[in-house]
């Protein structure tokens, strides 16, 4: 790919197929991919703009009127801002001359679920208020429609040459893992909201989906899921740690006479493996479901004398992982 330095705006990279735009901030660091939607008829409106968002889950406006989606679930976040021509400053000339539009920005250095989960929230948004796009990382086409697979691809060549840009001090902070692995965590965790419901429904009792997280103690890295009390539980079987939280009953004697409320064990799954095969239900291959009414005593006795098998595990953020092929393959 061939280089051209573009004023005010950062780097051009282009070869016959696509053109990618990287932005820096006042450091030299890249830091996020822009999208322009835009509508002519009828004109887009701030109130249109609240409205819409308003309406949809995990959005959440800030006190400047931008609006953020953050996914607990998966950790996923951008923004979406509205403008109005006649508020822009003299700097955003060239602008003004979309008039009112949305400005939809993703962050580099992210695993490639954020532009995943992106991608669906602009294709609802795009398809719900007709809108076009304007968007300088695939080849400045305006007035086109927005395209899922054209953003996905555009996004990832970007993100990978970010993920390259990286300095030493800034990968001390990340956690890596493979590509493949990440993918599937992220399926279970944008699902488990749906999944939880649907097993509430056939089951008529409440069955927790626990989001897959990551954990690290400096050396390695792991996913792991947290469980409260023995409450009803669907688990995935492809995590690797079972964070288990104890309270009141499940809470072994001796510390409850040393006045605690509360403690944690960090277990390795596989030593769980026997315990959760005793009450999982059987139906699901990649999954313990473990949805009794009430647990039963004889699971309780055995949670409250586990003991940890190790400890100084830290959770991270989804946000902080890098996929090891991805970065193989700057």
């Amino acid at each position: 790919m061939r280089a051209t330095v573009i004023e005010k705006m950062g780097l051009q990279y282009e070869n016959e197929n696509v053109r990618v735009i990287f932005y820096f901030n006042e450091m030299g660091c890249l830091m996020s991919y822009d999208l322009f939607l835009t509508r002519n008829e009828p004109p887009l409106t701030r109130e249109i703009f609240k409205t819409y968002f308003q309406e949809r889950p995990n959005y959440t406006e800030l006190e400047d009127g931008t609006v953020i989606y953050e996914n607990t679930d998966t950790d996923v976040y951008f923004y979406f801002n509205f403008n109005e021509a006649d508020c822009l400053s003299e700097e955003d000339a060239d602008e003004s001359e979309r008039g009112e539009y949305i400005l939809f920005n993703i962050n580099y250095n992210r695993p490639s679920f954020f532009a995943r989960e992106a991608a669906i929230e602009l294709a609802i948004l795009t398809e719900t208020l007709n809108l076009d796009i304007d968007d300088p990382q695939i080849n400045g086409i305006k007035g086109n429609r927005y395209d899922s697979d054209a953003f996905l691809e555009a996004w990832k060549i970007a993100n990978r040459w970010a993920d390259g840009c990286m300095s030493e001090g800034e990968l001390l902070h990340r956690v890596k893992l493979p590509a493949q692995t990440v993918h599937e965590s992220w399926q279970w965790n944008y699902a488990c909201n749906e999944l939880g419901e649907e097993l509430a429904f056939e089951s008529d009792k409440y069955v927790f989906v626990p989001k897959i997280s990551v954990f690290t103690n400096g050396k390695e890295n792991c996913l792991g899921v947290v469980w409260g009390n023995g409450i009803p539980i669907h688990l995935p079987k492809c995590v690797d740690k079972v964070i288990i939280v104890r309270r009141e009953d499940f809470l072994p004697e001796q510390l409850q006479n040393q006045g605690l409320t509360e403690d944690m064990v960090i277990m390795n799954i596989s030593l769980l493996k026997p315990l959760l095969e005793r009450y999982d239900c059987g139906e699901f291959e990649d999954a313990y479901c473990l949805d009794y009414d009430e647990c039963p005593v004889e699971l309780a006795v055995s949670i409250r004398a586990l003991q940890s098998e190790e400890k100084h595990w830290q959770m991270v953020s989804w946000e902080y992982v890098l996929e090891t092929e991805s970065n193989e393959a700057v």
